[in-house]
């Protein structure tokens, strides 16, 4: 299985203003920036984040799951150039995936791992809209109520990428 791994941290600086209120060890995870007095506790929220951002890459991956097979269902509903704006998009998300995974280890490349997550989840509720939008008929309840509850996941799932990493971690006590 690919893994997300944040490993990023600027080593501590002798004359940094940092160094003197014993704030070593530095972390830009693109919205904010953490800093921490030793190695090991620098190591020990590493971690917790990249054992919560696994996390959350599994769930978005369920939530891709369960939005392409309602597009499965309704694809023979849909005209060629429907169906290739929902192709394009889910090349998109694809590429994003992609990109996740395999580009999350390099210098900076902290921030951009949240980039990468707010693409797939735009994408993913730009589809689940257009599905919402044209119903394959008036009875279709089943289908609505999997839209809605597919929207909902999307919607908690962004939810929780904002907030992340600063509100997402059970440990608090870690000496920042």
């Amino acid at each position: 299985m690919q893994i997300v791994k944040l490993t990023i941290y600027i080593n501590p600086e002798i004359e940094s203003p940092y160094t003197l209120t014993k704030r070593y060890y530095r972390v830009f995870t693109g919205s904010s920036s953490f800093y921490f007095k030793s190695e090991r506790t620098l190591n020990l929220w590493f971690g917790e984040v990249n054992r919560n951002l696994n996390a959350m890459v599994s769930e978005i991956n369920s939530i891709y799951i369960a939005v392409f097979q309602e597009y499965r269902y309704y694809y023979l509903h849909y005209d060629s150039s429907q169906r290739f704006k929902f192709d394009n998009r889910f090349a998109s998300i694809n590429k994003a995936f992609d990109l996740l995974t395999t580009r999350c280890n390099g210098c900076s490349d902290n921030s951009r791992v949240y980039h990468h997550f707010n693409v797939i989840l735009k994408q993913l509720a730009a589809i689940v809209e257009e599905l919402s939008e044209h119903p394959m008929n008036k009875t279709a309840t089943v289908q609505r109520y999997r839209l809605a509850a597919t929207e909902t996941r999307i919607q908690f799932s962004t939810d929780r990428l904002k907030q992340f990493p600063e509100g997402y971690c059970k440990r608090k006590d870690y000496d920042r």
